[in-house]
């Protein structure tokens, strides 16, 4: 697991700076054709796709690495309608899927990236289970449910509380009852061989844990499965509070100057146009020393540096260490093609993850700098 690990990250690194420079590539491409909106519509697929794809290689790293997620508080109902959306083409057309998912509106704290790799490995799991039936079905399900005493005698791992309720139901051939206990167990399967990997479940289960929640298996032999997820319920009045957060616009420079230092010349070439179509003055370094170097002939006029981690010569962090001896107070975003605080200690660092939305990476630079 650990040399899965060392070479999920390796990939993660330049899959992700390469998405970078896609990303902002269309941004700059969406920029330049305003007028023509059919573009524009194909280039936020593409936009859409390329994040899609930022999030599969962190889901990634979340498994093979154990790395720290990404909670945010939404709303569950609207998600999961998109998440099967998305989903169904990948469904057999023999297959009737049945939807029922509460109108009430129901808040969780989540990463959305692991709540879609969830609904995902539930479905497919279950499109596995039904492949031999006549009439194939799957049920989702989405309610509020209150976990009392009387649940939990029927349910002994269920634990009490207000939850979002989430359920993938099949009318398969079932799991024998002496197998329940071992379907999260990591590698293990009863699939053919090429047919799973055994780790579907298991990172359902790990997904769970993540989420303060817990997932059981229920059902009857011969008759079909039925998956159960519990996430704890989030107050509205709290979710209501942080849902504007999205869908802001690019906030724009004032003419400050930001040093920008990547090893990956597409990056630094599409990093630097997009910066300076922000209304910012950009120099650019290709390694840490480099970026060193650079500093310390013009301190006076650099206002933010924006450096990668991982990087030939000299690393950004031990960059930043020799660009602190200069100025302690110098100004640094880590960008980076890990996930945040894979290599670093974060907690007094601003860092942000590539590929990285614009109006995102706008925002972040500007109150840096009026920080």
């Amino acid at each position: 697991m650990q040399a899965l690990g060392t070479l999920v990250g390796g990939i993660a690194h330049d899959f992700n700076n390469m998405l970078a420079g896609i990303t902002g590539n269309i941004y700059l491409a969406k920029k330049l054709t305003q007028d023509k909106p059919n573009v524009v519509e194909k280039l936020t697929n593409a936009e859409d796709l390329s994040f899609r794809a930022a999030e599969m290689i962190k889901q990634l790293l979340t498994f093979a690495r154990k790395d720290r997620v990404n909670m945010k508080l939404f709303a569950l109902n609207s998600f999961i309608n998109e998440t099967i959306k998305l989903i169904q083409s990948s469904i057999p057309e023999n297959i009737t899927v049945i939807q029922e998912i509460s109108d009430e509106v129901i808040h969780i704290s989540g990463d959305k990236s692991q709540i879609h790799q969830i609904l995902l490995n539930l479905i497919n799991n279950a499109c596995d289970a039904v492949a031999q039936e006549d009439a194939p079905r799957i049920t989702i399900r989405l309610e509020v449910l209150k976990v009392d005493k009387a649940y939990i005698k029927k349910h002994p791992s269920a634990q009490a509380g207000d939850y979002a309720h989430l359920s993938v139901a099949d009318n398969g051939p079932g799991i024998p009852e002496n197998n329940r206990a071992r379907v999260f167990e990591p590698f293990y399967t009863t699939k053919d061989v090429g047919k799973g990997t055994g780790l579907g479940l298991a990172m359902v289960f790990g997904a769970m844990k993540n989420h303060h929640g817990f997932v059981e298996v229920d059902g009857i032999e011969n008759e079909g499965s039925i998956f159960n997820i519990y996430l704890p319920l989030m107050d509205p009045q709290i979710a209501e509070t942080s849902s504007n957060r999205n869908n802001v616009n690019t906030t724009q420079g004032l003419g400050e100057t930001i040093l920008l230092v990547d090893d990956e010349a597409d990056v630094v070439d599409t990093g630097k146009h997009v910066l300076r179509s922000m209304g910012y003055r950009v120099m650019t370094a290709i390694n840490g020393q480099q970026a060193v170097a650079m500093y310390k002939e013009h301190s006076g006029k650099i206002d933010l540096i924006v450096m990668d981690v991982i990087m030939p010569v000299l690393s950004g962090d031990k960059a930043a260490k020799q660009i602190r001896e200069i100025n302690p107070a110098v100004k640094i975003i880590f960008a980076t093609g890990y996930d945040k605080g894979a290599q670093i200690e974060t907690e007094n660092e601003v860092v942000i993850s590539k590929p990285f939305a614009i109006e995102k990476m706008s925002a972040l630079i500007r109150k840096t700098i009026d920080s």
